[in-house]
């Protein structure tokens, strides 16, 4: 490799740290972006390149420079490079490497930033990433991130990750109930899939129960053939509608619905719920509700 023929001659068995020229140094930061980024990385050669940058304390961990702006981007890069490469040994190791070395960093900054790779990981399809964040970390899988509040769910649904989207529902627990955007009772996961037109996310959201605002009467179990409805401007709550058959106003110029149609050769058989109602919603989210569908963010 290009970027470790100036180090191979450095000093052997011991850590470089301050001693290395420039050149160097920035080969070493360099290294350390394109092995986290390889598939599969090899989390000793990345370790190798952190003792070039200082030398180990303990259990993976070692003493960098926190004040060079470099090295915490590159440690930064070659996170983003292993969470979407689903390299959950090497991004481990970088993430409690840059939080033993950003002294800036606060809890909620830290707190943020690690979301952020959650939502990276789960765009990506990265389970053993996300399994690692959840586990090593703590996250919460109903988390609202970003400007745009986006969920993990909805990332997922929007992606079109239909393992992702089983994993956190049934492993950890996501709450298909939960909205994107600025409103607790807004936009759920299933709504977004629909109207992403992402058939195989909307059918894997609605085997794992919707949630739908309605469903109707003329659905009773074994239809070879239903519609999801993604209703954009009806109301703040964006309702999915669960529907037997295609409505009239679907046909009209200016209605901005989504739906899709989806085949079940066996017979749909559910069972698919009702969403919570607004007070429900309200319980466990601190966001406000909506009551004009003006208020609804966009996302």
């Amino acid at each position: 490799m290009k970027f470790l023929s100036g180090l191979a001659s450095g000093t052997s068995g011991e850590s470089q740290g301050s001693a290395l020229e420039d050149r160097q140094r920035e080969a070493v930061l360099l290294s350390i972006e394109y092995c986290a980024s390889k598939q599969p990385a090899s989390r000793d050669t990345v370790r190798w390149l952190l003792g070039k940058l200082g030398p180990v304390q303990a259990d993976d961990m070692y003493m960098l420079d926190g004040t060079d702006m470099k090295l915490l981007q590159s440690l930064r890069d070659g996170i983003s490079g292993a969470v979407s490469g689903d390299d959950a040994d090497t991004a481990r190791l970088l993430i409690h490497n840059l939080a033993l070395s950003d002294h800036d960093q606060t809890g909620d900054s830290q707190a943020e930033e690690l979301n952020g790779w959650l939502l990276n990981a789960v765009f990506h399809n990265s389970a053993f990433v996300t399994r690692m964040l959840f586990s090593e970390f703590g996250l919460d899988p109903n988390v609202a991130v970003g400007p745009r509040s986006e969920t993990p769910l909805t990332v997922a649904a929007i992606a079109g990750q239909v393992d992702m989207i089983k994993l956190l529902v049934t492993d950890f627990n996501a709450d298909i109930h939960k909205a994107a955007g600025s409103l607790a009772n807004g936009r759920t996961a299933l709504w977004h899939a629909i109207y992403a037109q992402n058939e195989k996310a909307a059918r894997a959201l609605l085997d794992l129960e919707g949630p739908v605002e309605r469903i109707h009467e003329a659905i009773k179990g074994g239809e070879n053939r239903i519609w999801l409805a993604a209703e954009k401007q009806s109301s703040y709550r964006s309702p999915v509608t669960l529907l037997a058959w295609m409505t009239p106003r679907w046909e009209k110029e200016e209605n901005e619905d989504r739906f899709l149609c989806l085949e079940y050769p066996q017979g749909f058989q559910g069972p698919v719920m009702v969403r919570k109602d607004d007070a429900k919603l309200a319980l466990d989210d601190d966001r406000p509700l909506g009551s004009d569908v003006s208020q609804v963010a966009e996302i």
